[in-house]
């Protein structure tokens, strides 16, 4: 009689997976040892080696490990070939964590009966404990191969397979585990973990539901669906499935995490930090907890705290990838780039499975200009994972520094597929589509009317507190990412230095997630300033209602990290869109947009969702820059041919630019052109604008490209060009006016669009019409005359600054004056119709 019993690994604790934000996208579960039972596997009584594994048998299975020890080793003294000797001994050594003997010892039993599934299963089980995960699986393999029916053998055979990131073997192996044992609900969920891993999230969905229809009160399961949907941005079903993680075991340090990373991304920061150190009190060392509070206290925007917490967390887990990840991106916050490469290349290293630490690197080494190997990085992170939406987002933004509209296009409509709730992918498809030629006044409204029906909640009127006393001073809130170093602060701060402080009080509302020394002196500025960064829509909504704000300004539009949707919500009675996007919201909830009837005439109305509201001179004011340069003359004098510039952002010269100005360029063959900007520091980008030239008869040796440079340089640089190009569909907004400022003249484009229209209004504004055309021929024929007769610019040269001045754009008092103006009108037509209402 045989005495085989197998050792069961039914709930091995799984190695946790680490997801973005160091979210704990959960467990899965294996085999664990069992005592050898007692009963019929008596050993028969005889000689002497048979009565030691009889005595031995009885202490193993009473726990007297030294004891079965002992006996079993004088057994094998007797015969060194006692096959049950050899087999409990190597049971023995397992339950106690001694695997490297364990393995020795089940080895040495197998050689000599080798078709033995349990005894293959348990030496499976001995090297899967050691890391020898290879040899694990050809043990399991030989364990199935003796019996089909072995459960359990299947179980972490698909186990071993997950660490060895063979998803699909996994996958293959569990699906046939549910088979034999379709109420197994530890298989379900580990088909789901491996298919969570694939990236096949749809599937892994369904398979964590199958667990729970399996056991409702499986906390595993509700915590793997939770972070699923915790990377889809549906954050409130999220933190349910973690509270129900956690009322069925309330000792779930991961779901403690993850609950704190569902209440960062809404915005709560407090709840976040009492959920991470909770999970850091129930599972002292956890990491991921530590790194968690580091990125929190980033949110804060203290980098100084939340640097020296990560670095707690690496000295407890110094092989944690997200930590280093975390690290990284709080090393990019605070400037230092190469310290960040350093860190990511360190996580990634440790965790080259992890999508996050490549889609950081793609940040950090766009932001330092490297845009193909930032695309390269972005490509890793979703090649890792692909429904990554912050990933498709960041390689659309990228494409759009690049200049690749369509490629852009594409990966937002791919973010929003992956996330259909992720705003700002929406925001940056909108935006993408005002440079896109092709795209009619109609199509662009629709698409943004579609976003506002998206965005837009319903509200009572009845429901504002705010006194309508229309004389009153005024609360006035603006909303901004960009109070920063930012070229919209060359459009707000004059206003805001200027507002009457009688007639209002102002709230500032900062997503600034990179606060610099111009957010000091902005502050300044304001009565009450709030940092909305890593708070929800609903919770910064709630705050301008609690503020009592009469009139909310947006100051983005669908730029970058904009609040819209909190404007969707209708916190405050008056709102109103200005500077920072030349269209439509499409909020119906936006009730008015700034601007005057040179940038968007009566005829244009119907395409906005908000009232147009027309200013009586200029639609902003423009900061003169402090460090000026003097030009030194006519560059076509010195140079004995005329030269063209375009100092604007390549997304903006696209292709129909590109095949106007080469009419310009070929016709007039001894002109040059200069481009300058950021993306002109990638040799790609260089190379592909001068082909793009080329292509259309230009010589490229006659197209200079520069990328960035100091601010003051840069304006010296005007120095070079003897009349400046505006880009179409989208004109240059700040780079027109430094141009006309600095005395360059201006050829133009009027357009139908408001974005379309910058340049022309400007320009009219100016009373210098003969520098706009009224189509890309027109374009062309005034492009060549000005390059035969160059006298004609040198003549308009001397007066343009003070042309440019005369339109009152340079002049804040008069500028807020207005805008005040027309607050005050705003506001007491609010007040009418409450009072009518």
């Amino acid at each position: 009689m045989s005495f085989w019993h197998p050792l069961l690994r039914m709930g091995r604790k799984a190695t946790r997976f680490i997801r973005k934000e160091g979210l704990m996208a959960g467990k899965f579960q294996g085999a664990a040892a069992v005592p050898p039972a007692g009963g019929n596997g008596t050993p028969a009584r005889g000689d002497l080696a048979r009565q030691s594994i009889e005595l031995a048998f009885d202490h193993h299975h009473a726990g007297r490990i030294r004891e079965a020890e002992s006996l079993y080793q004088q057994a094998l003294a007797i015969s060194p070939g006692q096959i049950d000797a050899l087999y409990y001994l190597g049971v023995l050594y397992l339950q106690n964590g001694v695997n490297d003997a364990a393995a020795e010892y089940l080895t040495k039993a197998l050689r000599k009966q080798p078709k033995f599934a349990e005894g293959h299963f348990n030496l499976g089980v001995a090297l899967q404990e050691q890391g020898k995960l290879k040899e694990a699986s050809k043990a399991y393999s030989q364990a199935i191969k003796g019996d089909k029916n072995l459960a359990p053998a299947h179980l972490n055979l698909g186990n071993v397979y997950m660490d060895l990131e063979q998803y699909d073997r996994a996958s293959s192996v569990f699906k046939k585990l549910i088979k034999l044992a379709p109420e197994s609900e530890q298989a379900h969920l580990n088909l789901g973990r491996a298919a969570s891993l694939k990236g096949d999230k749809d599937v892994a969905m369904t398979a964590y539901r199958n667990a729970l229809e399996i056991s409702p009160d499986y906390a595993d399961a509700h915590l793997n669906i939770g972070a699923i949907l915790l990377e889809r941005h549906e954050t409130e079903d999220a933190k349910t499935y973690f509270e129900q993680a956690l009322s069925f075991d309330p000792g779930n340090a991961e779901a403690y995490n993850n609950m704190g990373v569902a209440w960062r991304r809404d915005g709560y920061l407090d709840n976040a930090m009492s959920c991470f150190a909770m999970a850091s009190e129930i599972k002292p060392g956890f990491g991921d907890a530590h790194n968690n509070m580091a990125a929190t206290y980033n949110a804060f925007g203290d980098n100084e705290r939340a640097e020296a917490e990560v670095r707690k967390g690496i000295e407890l887990a110094p092989d944690s990838s997200a930590a280093h990840c975390v690290l990284g991106k709080i090393l990019r916050a605070q400037g230092k780039r190469i310290e960040a490469v350093q860190a990511l290349n360190k996580a990634i290293k440790l965790a080259p499975e992890i999508s996050e630490a490549y889609r950081e690197m793609g940040l950090t080494l766009s932001e330092n200009g490297e845009y193909e190997q930032a695309l390269k990085a972005y490509t890793k992170a979703l090649e890792k994972d692909p429904e990554d939406c912050i990933a498709h987002n960041n390689i659309g933004m990228t494409y759009i520094l690049l200049g690749q509209l369509d490629k852009a296009l594409k990966s937002f409509d791919d973010a929003i597929t992956a996330a259909p709730k992720f705003s700002l992918a929406h925001s940056n498809k909108l935006f993408s589509l005002t440079y896109v030629p092709e795209v009619s006044l109609s199509e662009s409204r629709d698409q943004h009317f579609e976003y506002g029906e998206r965005w837009d909640l319903p509200y009572d009127e009845a429901n504002f507190t705010n006194q309508p006393d229309p004389d009153r001073r005024l609360k006035v809130g603006y909303v901004s990412p960009d109070f920063r170093q930012h070229v919209v602060i060359k459009f707000i701060e004059e206003v805001l230095k200027a507002h009457d402080r009688d007639q209002v009080e102002l709230y500032a509302y900062a997503e600034v997630h990179n606060p610099d020394h111009i957010t000091e002196r902005l502050k300044g500025y304001f009565d009450h300033w709030y940092s909305t960064v890593d708070r929800n829509h609903t919770e910064v909504a709630t705050q301008i209602v609690n503020d009592g704000i009469d009139v909310l300004v947006d100051l983005a539009g669908h730029t970058g990290n904009n609040r819209l949707p909190v404007f969707g919500a209708k916190p405050a009675p008056v709102q109103v869109s200005w500077i920072g996007y030349p269209n439509t919201t499409g909020l119906k909830n936006m009730d008015y947009i700034l601007t005057t009837k040179n940038y968007v005439p009566p005829a244009l109305k119907e395409y906005f969702s908000e009232e147009v509201y027309y200013l009586p001179r200029v639609p902003t004011t423009f900061r003169i820059p402090d460090d000026v340069p003097e030009l030194s003359g006519n560059p076509y004098e010195r140079n004995g041919h005329v030269t063209f510039g375009c100092f604007n952002n390549c997304i903006k010269v696209g292709a129909t630019a590109i095949e106007t100005w080469s009419g310009i360029l070929r016709e007039a063959p001894d002109t040059k052109l200069l481009l300058k900007a950021h993306a002109y520091r990638s040799e790609s980008v260089v190379a592909t604008s001068k082909a793009a030239f080329e292509a259309h008869g230009v010589d490229p040796e006659r197209i200079t490209c520069e990328g960035p440079s100091g601010h003051k340089d840069y304006l010296k640089r005007y120095d070079a060009i003897d009349i400046a190009l505006d880009p179409f569909p989208y004109n240059g907004g700040t780079t027109t006016l430094e141009a006309l400022y600095m005395g360059i003249p201006l050829l133009a484009l009027e357009g139908e669009t408001w974005v379309s229209r910058n340049g022309s209004a400007i320009l009219d504004a100016m009373g210098m019409q003969s520098l706009i055309a009224s189509s890309r021929e027109d374009y062309i024929a005034k492009g060549v005359d000005f390059a035969k007769h160059p006298e004609k610019l040198g003549a308009m040269r001397g007066g343009l600054r003070e042309r440019f001045v005369a339109t009152g754009i340079t002049d804040p008092v008069a500028q807020t004056r207005d805008v005040e103006n027309a607050y005050r009108d705003m506001w007491r037509r609010w007040c009418d119709k409450h009072r009518a209402g």
